[in-house]
């Protein structure tokens, strides 16, 4: 009987010592990601959520995860070589900032909200256009540094800028689907490009840079050049205000024939500069106001020594 007793007692002390320990594997694998995600390294390439926690597996590359609130910032060991490292900034939802930077050089970076962006260039190239496939704006780079890129924000307002130095070069796709806020662009150098764009209001500003634009929806305009050349235009839309100042240098303005015929009215300003408008040329000093004074568009625009604004209308 004592036998008996004895080893039920210890079979019993042996099925609860086991029973704690799967009860605690099974918290820490509950309770860590990490465990998970180092099961399925090896299998499986993508990115997937538990709780709050953000998990991106690499076919043997290295994991990172992060787990917690925005402004939690997390980083890790990553690409598909095992090169460089993922860092960035997840929201409860598993959303945010995710960058990539390769041991080689260069980098990409991801950021799924973006209502203003910034950009700041003294050389190098930049090119910005619009991708069917984007459900976020992505920066690429061979040359430049990750550094450069600064995301800033709140829940309503997000603003990427972007510093650009002599000898980088940065590639920004943004979603077709986005009318973003703002855009702002200061190029002292290099050359800056965009195709299809779409924004509320825009800046740019050629200060001894290149700068060329086509937009497929402008509301509020502002361009600035001295000592560089700036070429901006719109076919799907039709600009509600156009300011443009020319120093020194070119700014030529391509609109649709459509707003030339629904009027625009002209506010302009020339000193030992020049401004040719679809039906008239300027030269010398002077200003005038023509133009349809009912016209749904207000271009003001003014020349200085050295400076030259032309406002050509095309078919669409």
């Amino acid at each position: 009987m004592n036998k008996l007793i004895k080893f039920g007692t210890i079979s019993g002390g042996l099925l609860l010592l086991g029973g704690v320990v799967l009860t605690t594997a099974s918290f820490v694998l509950g309770a860590n990601p990490v465990r998970i995600a180092e099961f399925l390294e090896n299998r499986f390439d993508y990115d997937w959520y538990i709780g709050n926690a953000h998990i991106r597996v690499g076919d043997g590359g290295g994991i990172s995860v992060q787990n917690g609130e925005w402004s939690d910032e997390w980083s890790g060991e990553w690409d598909d070589e095992g090169n460089g490292e993922w860092s960035g900034e997840w929201d409860d939802e598993g959303n945010g900032e995710w960058k990539n930077e390769m041991d080689t050089g260069g980098f990409e970076a991801g950021y799924p909200a973006v209502t203003e962006l910034s950009i700041s260039q003294s050389g190098g190239s930049v090119e910005l256009s619009v991708s069917d496939e984007e459900d976020g704006v992505t920066v690429q780079s061979s040359g430049g540094k990750i550094e450069n890129l600064r995301y800033t924000g709140t829940e309503h307002w997000q603003k990427l800028h972007l510093r650009v130095l002599d000898g980088e070069d940065y590639t920004v796709s943004i979603p077709s689907s986005w009318i973003l806020e703002k855009v702002e662009a200061e190029v002292t150098g290099g050359s800056l490009s965009a195709n299809g764009l779409s924004a509320v209001e825009t800046e740019l500003h050629a200060m001894g840079g290149e700068v060329i634009v086509a937009q497929d929806y402008a509301n509020e305009l502002e361009l600035d050049c001295e000592n560089g050349y700036l070429s901006w235009s719109v076919m799907d839309s039709e600009p509600v205000q156009v300011h443009a100042e020319c120093v020194s240098g070119l700014i030529e303005v391509m609109i649709p024939e459509s707003l030339k015929e629904n009027g625009i009215r002209y506010d302009l300003e020339w000193e030992q500069g020049s401004i040719t408008l679809p039906e008239e040329f300027l030269e010398g000093t002077g200003e005038k106001i023509s133009g349809d004074g009912n016209g749904a568009s207000g271009f003001y625009l003014e020349s200085g020594p050295g400076g030259d604004i032309s406002v050509l209308a095309e078919p669409v």
